[in-house]
């Protein structure tokens, strides 16, 4: 029987675990922090309205789905997140005592980035729907806000 010959060692390459970590962490989402703000969002989303609802009906479900209602109150009461009831063309003052008019620009803005326009006297606590909601979503819940009277 010949004795067994000793296998030759590698010495592991310093860069490959750094190479594969930031590869895993790059896929995994984890760096998502190091893209740009203005990302686009979500495109696997739906574009158009479930069956039987209009587009006014699918922002009225989406704005339920999403728990809006929990500090945004249809019914004219200030709540934590303000009322939304004839939102549209109202005077916004901004914690920077600029003042803007809400229009659907604003609304917009609001959803998807809602830190950059701050209302005075309110706290900075409403989340991002960017990676939440499509375009056409969006679309669909400023035409629902829009429309509230």
């Amino acid at each position: 029987m010949r004795p067994e010959r000793p296998r030759p060692q590698i010495p592991p390459s310093p860069r490959n675990p750094w190479a594969f970590l930031f590869s895993l962490l790059l896929f995994s989402g984890l760096l998502v922090g190091c893209a740009p703000e203005e990302r686009p969002y979500p495109p696997d989303r739906p574009t158009t309205p479930p069956p039987g609802l209009s587009v006014r009906e699918w922002g009225e479900k989406i704005f339920r789905d999403q728990g809006c209602a929990g500090c945004h109150d249809l019914g004219g009461t200030d709540g934590a997140g303000g009322t939304l009831v004839g939102i549209l063309g109202r005077e916004r003052r901004l914690s920077t005592g600029e003042v803007v008019v809400a229009d659907e620009d604003y609304l917009r803005t609001s959803i998807l980035s809602p830190n950059a326009q701050i209302v005075a006297g309110r706290p900075a606590v409403m989340p991002s729907y960017r990676d939440k909601l499509g375009p056409a979503e969006i679309d669909a819940l400023v035409t629902f806000l829009a429309q509230l009277r």
